[in-house]
């Protein structure tokens, strides 16, 4: 099945165009790897500041200002040029298994943050320096790992 829908955007106009214009690919490409590097940047300075390692002098909310749009605009960023990299080459990535270990990472991530997100907005809302959270924002650092490194074997693995 996945391999069937994998054909069928293979034969759309834009998949088409990805094929025929040699630089959309890298370009999309390189968006994406500067995205991410984006996201994972302020995500880490947030993690750090959350364990109390770094800015413990300044509230989270002070910090979830600065850097919560890099990840956010960066996220926006990483769906359009990810979907895009599915369009340019749908065979290479839907039927991977790496990249649907990524994905299912990637929901994995979602479903922990979510509730994690409201315990740091509420203990955040006080406005008081010092660390908010351990092991669960490693946990979820941990898995952006694996996305990421889910991301790279897509190119490398067999299935390509």
């Amino acid at each position: 099945m996945l391999a069937e829908f994998a054909t069928w955007i293979s034969t759309t106009s834009l998949s088409e165009t990805f094929k025929n214009v040699s630089w959309l690919v890298p370009l999309s490409q390189s968006i994406h790897i500067l995205s991410i590097a984006a996201v994972l940047s302020a995500y880490l300075f947030l993690c750090a500041r959350a364990l109390g390692v770094f800015a413990a002098n300044q509230s989270m909310l002070t910090l979830e200002r600065r850097f919560l749009p890099w990840v956010w605009y960066g996220l926006l960023l990483l769906l359009v040029t990810g979907c895009l990299q599915i369009i340019a080459e749908p065979e290479r990535s839907i039927t991977n298994p790496f990249f649907q270990y990524k994905m299912l990472a990637l929901l994995v991530v979602i479903v922990i943050t979510l509730p994690l997100r409201r315990k740091i907005a509420e203990v955040g809302a006080n406005d008081t320096p010092g660390p908010i959270v351990t092991a669960p924002l490693l946990a979820i650092f941990g898995l952006l790992l694996f996305i990421i490194f889910c991301g790279r074997w897509i190119a490398y693995s067999a299935y390509s």
